[in-house]
């Protein structure tokens, strides 16, 4: 687990170093689908933020990101039978950025993700139940996405919406799912 965290660390860190270097603060809203395999489930609404940088040319740009999100899962498998969740996930997508202008535009993204999630059972209310495990498990997945930025002269404002669609086949309990999501995010970028 250092290892991984290490080298996604680097992964980011190197294009500080290289010219062009942006460093951007995101936040925003989460909504993850977990899809089983058996059953259904109930996804609310969670929060997202963390920090990124990009660097590149004018109009293409690479993207690395560490997001934060916060989500609350319910596993239906019958009526009688709900297992409900908290998921605490830490994603890092790697992305190319393709800006149609360089300010005030739209942008497109694209590219890939790994995330790592930590799944806390709880009751029906959200508590944190005493006798519940953290299981923990590795997801990746590609990513689309869409926003614009806003020229403030040294930063900019950036919107964006993101969608996420999970390959890896997850096990959590009995249940077993495929995750995707949908992200809006706001934020800032100094230039």
């Amino acid at each position: 687990m250092k290892k991984i965290i290490t080298a996604s660390l680097l992964v980011m860190l190197i294009p500080l170093f290289a010219e062009g270097g942006i460093i951007k603060v995101i936040g925003g809203l989460s909504s993850a689908k977990y899809n089983p395999r058996v059953g259904s489930s109930d996804s609310k609404m969670g929060l997202t933020g963390g920090v990124g940088i990009e660097t590149g040319i004018a109009k293409g740009r690479f993207e690395a990101d560490i997001l934060f999100s916060y989500d609350r899962i319910d596993f239906i498998s019958s009526p009688t039978n709900v297992n409900y969740y908290k998921f605490l996930k830490f994603t890092m997508p790697l992305l190319f950025k393709y800006k149609f202008k360089k300010y005030n535009f739209p942008f497109i993204v694209a590219g890939g993700s790994c995330s790592l999630t930590f799944a806390e059972r709880t009751d029906s209310l959200g508590k944190i139940l005493k006798d519940g495990k953290t299981d923990t498990f590795m997801d990746f997945g590609l990513v689309v996405g869409a926003g614009i930025e806003i020229d403030l002269k040294r930063s900019a404002l950036m919107i964006e919406g993101r969608y996420y669609k999970g390959l890896a086949n997850l096990k959590l309990g009995t249940s077993e799912f495929k995750s995707s999501g949908f992200y809006v995010l706001f934020g800032i970028k100094f230039l």
